[in-house]
Order: structure tokens, then sequence, then C-alpha cells
């Protein structure tokens, strides 16, 4: 079965920020594991730990750029893996803090029976 993309571009208010933090989370008893980039600026990557996995065991990117965020590109991938028998629906939720207000969005789709759903979302720093 081909992988099913999902791609978004967000705005994100930064203000004068120079950190923020990306939460990601896999529902739906899924599994997944995300990437996060942000070129010229360091991104570190906390948890969950693969070797024991909690069901719905957030990821946590601190992205810290010295000379400001805004103005720059955040992207974070998530792949998902349908492995849940009672649903073939997948979601992905992520939180952005760091900038005035705090944001949260959902995004979700169906796979085919243990399929997989690849998440790419970009959020445009302002």
């Amino acid at each position: 079965m081909p992988d099913i993309t999902v791609s978004e571009l967000i705005f994100y208010e930064v203000g004068d920020a120079t950190e923020l933090t990306l939460t990601v989370v896999v529902g739906e008893g899924q599994v997944g594991g995300s990437a996060a980039d942000l070129p010229g600026c360091s991104v570190h990557r906390q948890g969950p730990d693969l070797e024991n996995d909690e069901d719905d065991a957030p990821t946590r990117f601190t992205v810290r750029c010295p000379d400001g965020l805004r103005r720059k590109v955040l992207t974070c991938q998530t792949r998902v893996k349908d492995i849940n028998p009672d649903t073939d629906r997948t979601s992905v939720t992520h939180t952005l803090e760091g900038g005035p207000r705090a944001d949260s969005q959902t995004f979700s789709r169906v796979a085919s029976t243990g399929g997989r759903v690849i998440y790419t979302i970009s959020y445009v720093l302002v």
C-alpha cells in the first residue's frame, strides 16, 4: 500500500522569542516517530524512549535560535503506522509554546489497515 501524505502550512506568532517548544503526540492507539528541523538553529529532541514506548507518550522538541525565530520555517515530519485493530484512523497533535500564545492543532487521516500516514507540518514563524 502506498503511504498517505498530509502537508500543512501554518503561521505561528513568535514575537521576539529565541526559543520555543513543539510537543508532538501520536493518537488513536497508533505508533509513530517524529523529526523536526529549523535550518540555522538548534533543535533538541526529548522522549519517548524507543525501547519502552508508552502509548501517547509525547515527543518534545526544544528549538533555540540566538538571533530570533521570526521569519524562519520550522518543519516537523511524523510517520504514523496503523497498528490499532479497532480503527484505521491516525492522528497527530502538535502544541507550540514560546510565542505570545500557545497553539495546539490536531491533524488526522484514515490509513489502510496496516498502512502509514506521513504528516509534514511546516510552521512559518512570524
